[in-house]
């Protein structure tokens, strides 16, 4: 029996949605967006979340090219009807993964479904949601045509994803929405602002990512040239010195405690709302014990105060995202008081830019190139390729300690496991000292 089953633990998914577990299983890390995956160990963790409880999986279409959503069609194949897949969409890539634009126009948004559909094997998706705001399609034409979508019977509910308080009430204006995937942490506490005062009053859950905000909160250190890391403001240099001072309080608080650092993180944010349902991204069985540990972990009103106090989020040094994807997130732009209410919905007189192919030019292009610098994006080349001779259809290249990847529309964290690195092996699966997770 599962702990789901045992105990009712349960959060609602927002006024409209379901009742879901109180933590989800981001998938992201399981398709080489982060560098190698051993693929029986992602179907295992999968099934051992499942086998916890965990019946919120959260994945994207353009996480590993689809890679991730026929990883998820195996693994819960035969048990469909126990789990609720969440799907994003709207990033356009390229066969050598390059991050070509995005696309939220009603056609588009129904064919990314459709391919979606075949992908996840499966005739229903439970959440569908746009992974941004698509700069030049106003969010009701979006939300509109995946409206028309569960009116289908193709989706049940919808979701959307790092939007700020005015795109979120005009897409709750055209169909009720059951929650909002962000980022939110002890050190990134922005939707707390804006964003989750419009959420409670409009009844919508939020799946909340980078819980570990990206593993700075676990003690986490740049792994080489090829860790994307090294691209976030809060990792480099001085910036990096001081957050860790931050951490050390962090660490000193959990021991106390007779917790793990990542444990005390999740429960904070599990302690900071019923309608929160934080994303945890463990690519192995170790590391989903190790999350699944928070549950365990109860904060008294004075806990959680003592613990802002000695971790202020005013204090970390360093943005989430560089400056251009912090420029472009709806998000950020309400949170900072900076919100432009016509985001998304074109201006009277203004042309749109023309199509090439699919891609809309120039301000299209010019918008995802300011949010993936030359540099900073995942080359695939680097990743899956695709063969008819793997499961799944991918075959694993060659490591390679080159591979850099561009964080802004996933939602996988990266910390430092607890353990050492013989600890973390799980059958044939090797963490490298990296957990990969999405909380």
């Amino acid at each position: 029996m599962s702990m789901f089953t045992a105990t009712k633990i349960v959060r609602k998914l927002g006024a409209a949605g379901p009742d879901v577990f109180p933590l989800a299983l981001g998938c992201m890390g399981m398709s080489g967006m982060y560098g190698l995956a051993d693929e029986a160990e992602s179907l295992a963790t999968i099934h051992a979340a499942m086998d916890a409880g965990v019946n919120l999986i959260d994945t994207g279409d353009f996480y590993g090219m689809g890679h991730n959503e026929m990883l998820i069609g195996r693994a819960v194949h035969l048990e469909r009807e126990d789990v609720f897949l969440s799907v994003k969409f709207g990033a356009q890539r390229g066969p050598d993964g390059a991050w070509l634009g995005y696309d939220a126009r009603p056609a588009a948004v129904k064919t990314a479904l459709a391919y979606s559909l075949k992908r996840l094997d499966t005739d229903y998706i439970d959440i569908y949601r746009p992974s941004r705001l698509d700069p030049i399609v106003p969010i009701e034409d979006t939300i509109g045509a995946i409206a028309d979508m569960v009116r289908a019977g193709y989706v049940r509910y919808i979701g959307l994803s790092e939007v700020g308080p005015e795109t979120i009430r005009r897409a709750a204006a055209v169909h009720p929405i059951v929650d909002l995937q962000i980022e939110y942490s002890l050190i990134s506490r922005g939707p707390e602002r804006s964003i989750f005062p419009v959420l409670r009053e409009l009844g919508i859950a939020t799946t909340t990512y980078g819980v570990l905000s990206r593993g700075l909160l676990s003690g986490s250190q740049i792994n080489g040239p090829g860790d994307f890391r090294a691209h976030f403001p809060r990792f480099q240099g001085e910036n990096r010195a001081r957050n860790q001072r931050m951490v050390d309080q962090l660490r000193q608080i959990a021991q106390e405690k007779g917790v793990t650092q990542v444990q005390l993180a999740i429960a904070w944010a599990l302690a900071k709302g019923d309608f929160i349902v934080p994303v945890i991204g463990a690519r192995t069985r170790v590391q989903l014990a190790e999350s699944l540990g928070a549950l365990n972990v109860k904060l008294s009103a004075e806990e959680i105060a003592a613990i802002e106090a000695a971790i202020p989020h005013e204090a970390v040094a360093g943005t989430r995202y560089g400056e251009e994807q912090m420029r472009i997130l709806d998000s950020e732009r309400d949170v900072s008081g900076q919100g432009d209410a016509t985001q998304g919905r074109p201006s009277a007189g203004v042309e749109r830019p023309p199509h090439r192919g699919g891609i809309r030019l120039p301000h299209r292009r010019q918008v995802w190139e300011g949010a993936h610098p030359v540099g900073k994006e995942a080359p695939m080349i680097d990743g899956p390729r695709p063969t008819h001779t793997q499961p799944g259809g991918f075959e694993i290249p060659e490591e390679s300690d080159e591979t850099v990847v561009n964080d802004s529309l996933g939602t996988v964290d990266t910390a430092d496991s607890t353990g050492t690195d013989d600890e973390m092996e799980t059958g044939d699966a090797k963490v490298n000292n990296l957990d990969t997770r999405e909380d």
